[in-house]
């Protein structure tokens, strides 16, 4: 399975809960090699490193596969539900210093 984005992705196995994993699957943007991840519920798959040395690309905003599994586990909780409310702005920037991001990009 494959979501719109990394976070909506990982977010699959928490929100299909008949499934013990997902395979999540993209395509490298530098290399265009294939990357594939079995992701659960109970943790981070190992992370990938090196394609910035291997490509010569810039470093963006980085981060490791742990914090994105982090974001994405409680993100869309209850989001399936009848009457699901989006969090607001401050309880997002909260949601998001609990799964250890920071920076402007996430309005911290």
């Amino acid at each position: 399975m494959v979501g719109g984005c990394a976070w909506d992705s990982f977010a699959l196995p928490h929100l299909l809960p008949d499934e013990p994993d997902v395979l999540v699957s993209a395509r490298c943007p530098g290399c265009g090699r294939a990357l594939a991840w079995a992701v659960s519920r109970e943790a981070a798959p190992a992370g990938v490193a090196g394609w910035l040395t291997r490509t010569g690309q810039q470093s963006g905003y980085l981060m490791d596969l742990a914090t994105l599994w982090r974001l994405a586990r409680g993100w869309y909780s209850g989001r399936l539900d009848r009457g699901h409310v989006r969090r607001d702005p401050g309880q997002a920037r909260q949601y998001f210093r609990g799964a250890g991001l920071h920076g402007a990009f996430w309005g911290l």
